[in-house]
């Protein structure tokens, strides 16, 4: 009697930074930031598994119970400073998320339910993501110009499959 509940739910919160201050006659500064969070989030039901509830069946991938989805936020941050008279930077910062949320139901799997039955594969919101790397040379200074890069990159999926038998 009551509800059935089978949830996957991630949250991550990062912060990453690096900052190079180069000073002289030559210098070459190198700064990598990474911030990645990298998840697969499964509920599945093999051949033989039968759920049965009188109640409400919740089968949700990327969200827990409540419905709150996959949470993240991911910022990194690089700065590089080269005031030499022969400047040199590589500079690389990436905040990356990604999420494989799966529900499945495989052949000779059941979900039978009096009430409600719920199957939800979510990405989530959009999480807070900030990829930036900049840098300034002497050059670059005396005309007020920075150099920018940003990478965010978003790559989460999410899937329902069903190949048994889902019934109210």
């Amino acid at each position: 009697v009551g509800d059935l509940n089978l949830t996957t739910h991630a949250e991550g919160n990062f912060k990453t930074s690096s900052v190079v201050k180069v000073y002289g006659l030559a210098g070459g500064p190198s700064g990598e930031a990474r911030s990645i969070f990298t998840n697969s989030l499964l509920v599945q039901l093999n051949s033989g598994a039968t759920l049965t509830a009188v109640g409400d069946i919740y089968l949700f991938a990327g969200r827990n119970r409540l419905g709150k989805a996959n949470s993240s936020i991911l910022l990194a941050y690089n700065d590089l400073f080269n005031m030499t008279l022969l400047p040199v930077a590589d500079k690389e910062a990436e905040a990356r998320v990604g999420f494989d949320n799966q529900v499945v139901v495989a052949s000779g799997a059941s979900v039978l339910g009096v009430g409600d039955i719920n199957l939800v594969a979510d990405k989530g919101f959009n999480p807070v993501l900030k990829g930036i790397a900049k840098s300034q040379n002497l050059y670059q200074a005396a005309f007020a110009d920075i150099s920018v890069e940003n990478k965010e990159i978003n790559n989460s999926t999410s899937s329902v499959t069903i190949n048994g038998t889902v019934r109210v």
